[in-house]
């Protein structure tokens, strides 16, 4: 199996992926790149590589809009749903302005690393990261 470019040598293998950012986040290494691993495979429905670490089933339930209870309609296991220009976008929000903010039409994730959310708030990010997804004219696939 290949390693992934991280340049840590590592491989990924079923399982390891959030058990990595769990043990990298403790000693503060590779945080950015755990987290759009995260946001890659959940954006492919659970696909790495061509191979399924996640159900396509769990990743369509975990990033539904809830419909029946709280704290928010469009939360559902830790994953905010978006909807911008009608589009299903998903977001994962963390202490201190960590953010995933997944556009699975644009193959599209983004990462935000922060010691402190910032004086504009959680708002600020999350409608700067709709506005990028929804105004990029291509996917991210085409760009690389």
């Amino acid at each position: 199996m290949e390693t992934h470019g991280h340049g840590d040598g590592r491989l990924l293998e079923p399982g390891q992926l959030l058990k990595r950012l769990r043990e990298d986040g403790e000693r503060g290494q590779h945080a950015g790149a755990r987290l759009r691993e995260v946001g890659h495979v959940v954006c492919q429905g659970g696909d790495w590589e061509g191979r399924q670490l996640i159900s396509r089933e769990w990743i369509e339930e975990s990033t539904r809009a809830d419909t029946n209870t709280d704290p928010s309609l469009d939360y559902q296991y830790f994953w905010w749903v978006n909807k911008p220009d009608g589009k299903h976008h998903i977001s994962a929000r963390g202490m201190y302005g960590q953010y995933i903010y997944v556009a699975p039409e644009k193959d599209l994730v983004i990462v935000r690393l922060g010691k402190e959310e910032g004086e504009r708030g959680y708002g600020y990010w999350i409608n700067l990261f709709e506005e990028l997804a929804t105004k990029l004219d291509m996917s991210a696939k085409e760009l690389r």
